[in-house]
């Protein structure tokens, strides 16, 4: 059995390898994902929500863009700020932008993000002589900074102006 299993692997290695596994199955969940995309948006009239947009002014339009460049810029500076944090100084910002921003990205969209993420930033910083309980300090400190972030953000939005009605975001409410 022993045997079997050797000359198997070594066939794998000689004739498909692990970067064509790695392509074929990537190629396989593009293709579902695609196949899931069109089957969702069958029923969507794209003339109902084109006519949507266009209504929207574009002044908010632009606002909303501005606000999804800064959210995706302060991704970037998580991991970085967490590097230095662990006394990791060598890690250049490039590469605590790259993974922070694939490990938040691809995390969330796939599930699971405690994992996703942890294995993404791993791959990324073992390159950089990181290892796992670095890695793990990093997720840490990354998940509590987006969390404290958040509790800013929404206990600043909640608080009520001196004549104790609730303020709120102006710039989020219907005309």
């Amino acid at each position: 059995m022993y045997r079997l299993l050797t000359t198997l692997q070594r066939g794998f290695k000689e004739r498909i390898g692990w970067k064509r596994l790695g392509i074929a199955a990537s190629l396989l969940i593009i293709a579902f994902a695609i196949s899931t995309l069109v089957h969702t948006l069958r029923g969507v009239d794209t003339g109902v929500v084109l006519t949507a947009l266009t209504e929207i002014p574009h002044g908010r339009i632009g606002l909303a863009a501005l606000c999804v460049v800064c959210a995706f810029c302060t991704l970037t500076f998580y991991d970085f700020f967490a590097l230095r944090t662990i006394g990791k100084k060598h890690v250049p910002y490039r590469i605590a932008a790259l993974s922070g921003f694939t490990s938040y990205s691809i995390g969330h969209n796939i599930g699971a993000t405690v994992f996703t993420g942890g294995a993404i930033r791993f791959r990324i910083y073992s390159d950089y002589g990181l290892n796992a309980i670095d890695v793990a300090k990093i997720c840490f400190l990354s998940g509590l900074t987006f969390w404290l972030g958040n509790l800013f953000g929404g206990s600043a939005s909640a608080w009520p102006t001196t004549h104790g009605r609730h303020r709120g975001w102006t710039c989020c409410r219907p005309p």
